[in-house]
């Protein structure tokens, strides 16, 4: 998906502002229906300004959220959004038909965000929740007359010249289970589906990078208190995750085996995708409290299934082949940390 966009959805349109107002029932002369109004309504704007090229953004938000009863809520949301790209972005120049050109007045990548989110307090402990959701991207930086995009962009170096060209959308719907502590332990369980377009410099509507289509996340722990008077907490958390191919651009194979070099088909841009990967994290600590201090030992180890979902191909002048490769490694991670 997009940088709009993550694994998840991180991206908050607006909090709602969580206070109490009256409800105001409009009625018609005459009418026998009733219009209730939100609960809770937010209203506000967001301003961006950019010295480098004096590139200005003003962002309406809104929120409006309905309490139907103390169990169910249901609440939509719009705001318009905009990004800065990487500052590295803007003072790249180059020579294209005898003239020079750069991304120094490069605009703002803006989307507009709609979602819903509909609240369900099952129990004391336990929540549902379900979030629709859609944005549309414009004026996003893409190369002219080529597939070329930021939105898929993930090198740490870009060198082209770039133009507000590019449009991208991206929909889904996200359901949350989470039942919080209750002696001890705690759970969450995540659901997305989603698709996720994007079109280029040459006009064409293709899949994004990271147009993974289904994600599913499981995450539990558990807390045990210990010691004499109990005051001492010991943990184990885990996380499980299953999720869809990335989307990759196939290999020129013909050009690459001329240049020795891995040399892409940008004309069948993100048209294949890689096998769907599942993998996992677990920790466990130990905090001691003390009256003035705590101190907390932990360890985790990330990757536990050794399948980071990271793809590469590489050149091998040895075997003068084209070689895929998976990203692959079990990470841990030993800290000490002191409270006080």
């Amino acid at each position: 998906m997009s940088r709009f966009l993550t694994t998840n959805r991180n991206i908050e349109l607006l909090e709602p502002y969580e206070g109490k107002l009256s409800c105001t029932v409009l009625r018609g002369e005459g009418g026998s229906n009733a219009l209730d109004l939100p609960d809770v309504t937010s209203l506000g704007v967001t301003a961006q300004y950019f010295t480098l090229n004096n590139n200005l953004s003003i962002e309406p938000r809104v929120a409006l959220k309905w309490k139907i009863n103390p169990k169910h809520s249901l609440a939509l949301a719009y705001g318009l959004h905009s990004r800065r790209e990487k500052l590295d972005y803007y003072f790249v120049e180059k020579v294209v038909n005898g003239k020079n050109q750069s991304n120094r007045y490069l605009d703002f990548s803006r989307a507009h965000h709609v979602g819903m989110t509909y609240d369900w307090n099952i129990n004391q402990n336990l929540h549902l929740k379900i979030e629709p959701y859609f944005q549309y991207l414009f004026r996003i930086p893409v190369e002219k007359n080529s597939s070329f995009s930021v939105i898929n962009h993930e090198e740490f170096y870009l060198d082209r010249i770039l133009t507000n060209a590019g449009q991208g959308r991206n929909y889904g719907i996200d359901i949350t289970l989470e039942q919080y502590m209750k002696n001890g332990f705690y759970y969450m369980i995540t659901g997305s589906l989603f698709k996720s377009k994007y079109r280029g410099g040459d006009n064409v509507w293709r899949n994004t990078r990271l147009d993974k289509n289904y994600l599913l996340n499981l995450l539990a722990g558990k807390e045990w208190m210990v010691g004499k008077l109990k005051q001492n907490v010991l943990s184990l958390n885990g996380r499980l995750f299953f999720q869809g191919g990335e989307r990759y651009t196939p290999v020129n194979e013909e050009r690459s085996q001329a240049e020795h070099d891995i040399v892409f088909d940008e004309t069948k841009a993100y048209s294949k995708r890689f096998s769907p990967s599942i993998n996992g994290d677990v920790s466990v600590s130990f905090r001691i409290n003390k009256k003035r201090v705590s101190h907390e030992f932990s360890l985790k180890i990330l990757n536990v299934g050794m399948r980071t979902g990271m793809h590469f191909y590489q050149y091998n002048e040895r075997t003068l082949e084209i070689e895929e490769k998976e990203g692959t490694g079990l990470i841990p991670n030993i800290s000490y940390k002191i409270y006080f």
